[in-house]
């Protein structure tokens, strides 16, 4: 729409001059035509002018987009952008265009998990349970894609294909299934955090909020590598960082469950309180494990 108006707009100033302009052309370079002849070209020139005018801004135009209509919570419902429409001419297009739903099943996985955060930050219930309600919403979501893209794939194998698009076909279902995993370990650290906001009387300590925060901190570093390499070949992924990552990642776990016997120990906190971190600490691990597959599957 926006784009429309400001072409309209644009077009209003130069009306006569364009109008002129295009009688010329259609008169002295086309050799002639009549008036719907020269609406339709008219028409043309509006287009291709606009576009040349406009293409150079659209990230501007987006962002103004968004700012008008943001995405509310109930607009987060669940559709195929890339395969919806059935497969394609060749087995080969159809792969091309189920990697993008990959790419786009793993942008909401860590869309997802960028709601964990904001259940530890919460003080008031019922903000706490909207965002909860948002991961459950979204592990459904991940369910249902995981379940429609290997359907999809499963049909694509059905075709003629070569070694390597059968390869790769094997590696996009080892990848999706990884994908649901780690959307049912992000809903797992949302339940921990709101069994611990049901039956723990203790709130986490400093201490233990820094800590729980660090994890998050490298399993989303975790996840920004493996949207960097999602779509490359494994012969052309460099997992180097990915792999220190993850070693970080199980360092850091079995240090904090140390500590944790520890700090119980010294009766810092009580045990019940200890079982929820420790569980939120692991359910990062197993995360990162689930990242880790995804690049290396």
């Amino acid at each position: 729409m926006f784009f429309n108006v400001f072409g309209v707009v644009a077009f209003l100033i130069v009306f006569y001059p364009a109008c002129d302009a295009v009688s010329w052309f259609v008169d002295s370079v086309m050799g002639g035509g009549n008036d719907l002849f020269k609406l339709s070209a008219f028409h043309t020139a509006f287009n291709i002018i606009n576009t040349l005018l406009l293409i150079g801004f659209v990230r501007q135009i987006e962002a103004f987009v968004c700012r008008v209509l943001p995405m509310k919570a109930q607009d987060e419902d669940y559709r195929l952008r890339y395969i919806s429409g059935g497969l394609l001419s060749t087995a080969e297009l159809s792969i091309m265009e189920a990697q993008k739903e990959i790419h786009h099943f793993a942008e909401r996985c860590q869309r997802m998990f960028g709601f964990v955060p904001e259940l530890m930050q919460t003080d008031d219930e019922v903000a706490f349970n909207k965002t909860f309600s948002r991961i459950e919403k979204y592990e459904n979501i991940t369910d249902s894609m995981e379940m429609e893209i290997a359907s999809y794939l499963n049909k694509v194998s059905e075709g003629r294909l070569s070694v390597a698009s059968k390869a790769q076909i094997q590696k996009m279902l080892r990848q999706i299934t990884e994908l649901e995993s780690i959307g049912d370990s992000v809903y797992n650290l949302g339940r921990t955090l709101n069994r611990h906001r049901m039956h723990c009387q203790d709130a986490f300590t400093p201490d233990q909020i820094q800590h729980m925060q660090t994890m998050l901190h490298l399993v989303e570093g975790s996840l920004d590598e493996m949207m960097k390499r999602i779509d490359l070949p494994i012969a052309k992924v460099n997992i180097t960082k990915s792999i220190n990552i993850e070693h970080e990642i199980n360092n850091y776990r079995k240090q904090l469950r140390n500590q944790n016997l520890h700090d119980v120990n010294a009766g810092l906190y009580s045990y019940q309180l200890g079982v929820f971190y420790v569980d939120f600490i692991s359910e990062c691990e197993r995360l990162a494990d689930y990242v880790m597959n995804v690049v290396t599957k």
